[in-house]
């Protein structure tokens, strides 16, 4: 969602992570925030960076690893190389008001959020 909290969080920032769902209208999507973070970087002069991260994969499916392919030759480096499984268990997290860590710290979400974790602050 850009709406107007979106916007001024982009604007307050010097990074922004992107979540992109591994499913066909991600990448339609994803027009709209380059195009979003370019006008901010050249209306206010600074350099918006964006990093990207590859959700709710289901490896079951040949549009997941498609999407896959297709956003890491489109944006390179600058998505990460951990990929969030779609998982049950993490969908349901939020209504038990806990973390997937705590509910399940060895569920694949749980292990892959860890991962990125260490991609972030490395």
């Amino acid at each position: 969602n850009l709406g107007f909290l979106t916007i001024n969080a982009m604007v307050a920032s010097d990074t922004v992570l992107v979540p992109i769902q591994t499913e066909f209208f991600a990448i339609q999507g994803l027009s709209m925030i380059l195009d979003l973070a370019k006008a901010i970087s050249e209306g206010l002069g600074q350099d918006l960076k964006l990093k990207y991260l590859l959700t709710m994969y289901d490896a079951r499916t040949k549009m997941g690893k498609e999407v896959i392919t297709r956003v890491r030759e489109l944006l390179g480096e600058d998505v990460f190389k951990v990929v969030i499984p779609r998982s049950i268990k993490l969908a349901e997290a939020p209504s038990y008001g806990k973390p997937i860590h705590l509910i399940d710290p060895e569920a694949p979400a749980a292990i892959a959020y860890s991962q990125l974790a260490d991609e972030v602050v490395a």
